[in-house]
């Protein structure tokens, strides 16, 4: 797997991203995702947020090597607060980690939500309490 060659979960979660959307990939590790949609001409414009740094370096490295540091913005931060007021976020990924952190990541963050954007998430397991968060705040 790489930034042409998406493993079949990053295919179906990219499926899911509407086109021409402003993506935000949170946990994006090595920004394979934002990268290959970028590549495809699916997005606008992408922000891969990773909280640990050697997938965040590895984001970088890989935004690096595809010339997409104009569209693509790689950023060291905790869950949604990769987000900031001027990205105009219309999608958010979260995928590969278990429910619970997803709805921790979502509930920490729910400043950075409009309520418009499209939540796609893939969740490892946990996908009761993730739900359920999701009910409860609508």
């Amino acid at each position: 797997m790489n930034e042409q060659t998406l493993s079949m979960r990053l295919e179906r979660v990219a499926a899911h991203v509407p086109a021409g959307a402003r993506l935000a990939d949170i946990g994006s590790d090595h920004g394979y995702l934002p990268v290959a949609l970028m590549r495809r001409g699916a997005i606008a414009a992408a922000v891969a947020g990773e909280v640990a740094l050697t997938p965040f370096h590895a984001a970088e490295r890989t935004v690096r090597e595809n010339d997409l540091e104009q569209r693509i913005s790689v950023r060291l931060a905790n869950g949604l607060a990769a987000i900031e007021p001027g990205d105009g976020i219309t999608a958010i990924s979260i995928c590969g980690m278990g429910g619970e952190t997803i709805r921790d990541i979502l509930d920490s963050g729910k400043a950075h939500l409009s309520g418009q954007e499209r939540l796609i998430l893939q969740p490892n397991g946990g996908e009761q309490p993730l739900r359920q968060w999701l009910m409860e705040n609508d």
